[in-house]
């Protein structure tokens, strides 16, 4: 599966229909960002990032649409401003990040990998204890798990 296409399925299974989400890139110390309600361009400008060299990401949860204009469907280099806390509408989602921290360079082992994963598992039997509901998302290549609120 191509980058865009990839990007193209995280983005439509975390966003909400007609919500915005921010796209960052990391490069060098650099941060390039934009605020997205088109995911299909999202996901084509996230795959040409990655081409160049950029770690990216998008926002968990929905932002605020007056951040389109930032930079609306598209990226800036140097963005000085970028998501808050204050800019998150709502919690849709929650990030649960269970690796081991190991220093940069050293990859998890599989012990490692299913314990993560019987974490993120505990997570999602107390979310739904508490809330009644959750979907947890989390797999052997990744072991960082989301829970939908």
């Amino acid at each position: 599966m191509s980058v865009s296409a990839e990007m193209l399925q995280a983005a439509e299974v975390l966003s909400e229909s007609g919500g915005v989400i921010e796209l960052r890139a990391l490069k060098h110390g650099s941060t390039t960002a934009g605020y997205f309600s088109d995911l299909e361009d999202l996901s084509r400008k996230a795959a040409g990032l990655d081409e160049q060299g950029a770690t990216t990401y998008i926002t968990l949860n929905p932002v605020k649409p007056a951040l389109l204009a930032r930079a609306e469907n598209k990226v800036k280099r140097s963005l000085r401003e970028t998501t808050s806390d204050k800019d998150v509408l709502r919690r849709r989602w929650l990030l649960v990040d269970a690796d081991p921290n190991l220093p940069s360079g050293i990859s998890s082992t599989n012990a490692e990998k299913e314990s993560a994963l019987e974490l993120g598992g505990k997570c999602t039997a107390t979310s739904e204890s508490r809330a009644g509901r959750s979907r947890w998302r989390g797999t052997q290549a990744t072991v960082r798990t989301c829970c939908t609120l």
